[in-house]
């Protein structure tokens, strides 16, 4: 990967799936606590709502 390639993109559209990397890379978030919904964005056809949560992406997983 060199320094302007796309790593996630997260568009928050799929309400069965908020969570979801869209770039097709695999890099979906995980919610750390709290608690996520979904909701009418201000841009799109999405958003991602959130009450104390933490997201987190797993993006290199031979780091220890």
């Amino acid at each position: 990967m060199t320094g302007g390639d796309l790593l996630a993109y997260y568009s928050f559209d799929s309400a069965g799936n908020l969570l979801r990397d869209d770039s097709g890379r695999g890099f979906d978030l995980t919610a750390v606590r709290g608690v996520i919904s979904s909701t009418q964005g201000r841009v799109g056809a999405g958003a991602l709502r959130t009450s104390g949560v933490r997201l987190r992406a797993l993006v290199n997983g031979s780091f220890s």
